[in-house]
């Protein structure tokens, strides 16, 4: 079996389960995202598992069809156009939605003393810092 069409199926499945548990977890979701008193270390585990998975849905529908387009056209020009702009989709559904999810399991660890000494803040940076780093010596050796 060509392995295209395994990962395409179980991408349909990961999308599926990846809704009903938006869908189970939403009123949870709004109701730590619409409070006014600071969240709890469970409301902030909560919305970055929402977010988590709504990053991924959105990411995993994009290359679902790039790869099925892929796989019935070859090299059609609406595959070639999702495998050209598939990183500016992947910034906002898997980086930014990733980060997003990371901090609030970073605030919800944070909140319980789950992760000893450490300011998620300073983290945030680093990481920040780091990406910057890694992106400006992909620059340097383009040059």
């Amino acid at each position: 079996m060509d392995v295209h069409i395994l990962s395409g199926g179980l991408t349909v499945v990961t999308i599926l389960l990846a809704i009903v548990v938006m869908v189970k977890w939403q009123s949870a979701t709004k109701d730590a995202l619409f409070k006014r008193t600071k969240l709890t270390s469970v409301q902030w585990l909560i919305v970055g598992v929402w977010f988590a998975f709504l990053g991924q849905t959105v990411d995993n529908i994009y290359w679902l069809i790039a790869w099925t387009s892929h796989h019935f056209s070859n090299h059609g020009e609406l595959t070639l156009w999702l495998f050209e702009n598939g990183v500016s989709f992947n910034i906002p559904f898997r980086q930014m939605l990733g980060i997003f999810a990371a901090y609030c399991h970073l605030k919800s660890a944070q909140s319980i003393a789950l992760a000893g000494e450490f300011k998620v803040k300073k983290v945030l940076i680093l990481s920040c810092v780091v990406g910057a780093m890694f992106s400006g010596w992909m620059v340097l050796e383009g040059l």
